[in-house]
């Protein structure tokens, strides 16, 4: 599809082009507003934005700085203060004598400038009770996560054969904690292979990385790489039209393309983790993800090195998974339907979790249906969303492409 200006631009940026986005600039009427709306979106606002502001220091280029300056200001506050809500959590975790790893956010990038949802910290699951008491009591809200039932909302242990996160609420800042006792889950959301992964998950512990300006430690850049390509390939996905492009931000800068970034891959020790922990699929589908979105073909070329781990079927899946990427739009709906149908027979688990993932396609789950069409799964109508679901559905891809 042809890419707006403002597309160019953060892609030139993303990919620190800047003499290609400095042309874009020269050469077209960028909206600078929409741009930094479509940053936004992608969680890279204050980062564009301060490359913006570079741009029109070094070249005398003159841009609508009230925007750009505002927006950096807010993603600067932003950081600050989840930086505040972690070391909150931080001390009271030391103070219990538990040990944690700092995990994705800080422990990937730790500019001032990058977006973040929350904060994710991982401890060992028999200090989740410990850690559950100690923060309840020091102020912290539990807030439990949509996809409970209100049975598992009042006894959050009973979740721990599938939950793998227990959501909090710092009482200082507005700030969210993540409590990991697992890397993914193993049950109920995930669908994909992910054992062999999460039980060699001592590794993250047996070579983490202290990161003095957090005092804390952090997983080394290999394990770093692997959560991120997994998390980008399951998660925030174009399969599941929720990719943004801050993955490719942070792949990369941990593949050494960024010269400002510490801790660099060892790329061959990253190829025998891949192949230990049977996520060649992972790393091989984000590598070409981030060559496709950035137009970077050295990291393709890495790409192909993970090419031989993979099995015929994950190949196939793999080039499903691309081609629902349509760039920084929609993926598409039929290609990402088809990948649905096709990905448990390629990186599914069991027979029971792959016929489940199918019902849930024709029948989602009640957290689900509550999240997308705004009705309580509570009231007595909810049921009705089933049946007007596939309606607003459609409408809302008439308009869409009407538009």
């Amino acid at each position: 599809m042809k890419k707006t200006a403002e597309e160019e631009i953060l892609i030139a940026l993303t990919a620190d082009r800047t003499d290609r986005a400095v042309s874009i600039i020269k050469a077209e009427d960028p909206d600078y507003r929409k741009l930094l709306q479509l940053a936004a979106k992608h969680k890279l606002h204050g980062i564009t934005a301060q490359k913006l502001l570079d741009i029109s220091r070094q070249t005398g280029i003159e841009l609508s700085e009230a925007d750009i300056t505002g927006t950096l200001q807010a993603a600067v506050a932003m950081n600050m203060q989840l930086k505040a809500g972690f070391l909150g959590v931080k001390e009271m975790l030391k103070k219990e004598q538990v040990d944690f790893l700092l995990i994705k956010g800080f422990a990937l990038d730790p500019s001032p400038l990058r977006a973040m949802n929350d904060i994710d910290i991982l401890i060992r699951e028999d200090k989740i009770r410990q850690v559950f008491e100690a923060m309840t009591a020091g102020g912290y809200t539990y807030m439990g996560s949509n996809v409970m039932t209100k049975e598992e909302f009042a006894d959050p242990f009973s979740t721990l054969h599938w939950n793998n996160q227990f959501q909090f609420r710092s009482p200082r800042v507005p700030a969210d904690i993540e409590i990991h006792t697992e890397l993914f889950e193993r049950d109920r959301i995930r669908l994909e292979r992910l054992d062999r992964f999460l039980d060699k998950a001592e590794f993250f512990w047996e070579n983490r990385r202290y990161r003095k300006d957090l005092d804390c430690y952090i997983p080394s850049p290999e394990a770093n790489l692997a959560l991120l390509t997994i998390h980008c390939t399951t998660k925030r996905s174009p399969a599941h039209n929720t990719y943004i492009l801050r993955h490719a931000y942070d792949l990369h800068a941990l593949l050494g393309e960024n010269r400002d970034m510490e801790n660099i891959v060892n790329m061959e020790r990253f190829l025998y983790l891949c192949s230990e922990w049977k996520i060649g699929y992972y790393a091989y589908t984000a590598f070409r993800l981030t060559a496709l979105a950035l137009d970077l073909p050295d990291i393709l070329e890495k790409a192909e090195l993970l090419k031989p781990l993979l099995t015929r079927r994950e190949l196939i899946l793999s080039n499903l998974h691309l081609n629902c990427y349509r760039g920084l739009g929609d993926a598409s709906f039929l290609r990402r339907k088809l990948f649905a149908l096709f990905m448990p027979f390629a990186i599914g688990g069991s027979v029971k979790k792959g016929v489940s993932w199918y019902r849930k396609i024709l029948f989602p789950p009640a957290w689900y249906q509550e999240e997308r069409y705004g009705i309580k799964r509570s009231s007595p109508f909810f049921f009705l969303s089933y049946i007007y679901g596939p309606f607003v559905f459609l409408w809302r891809r008439l308009t869409g492409l009407s538009e």
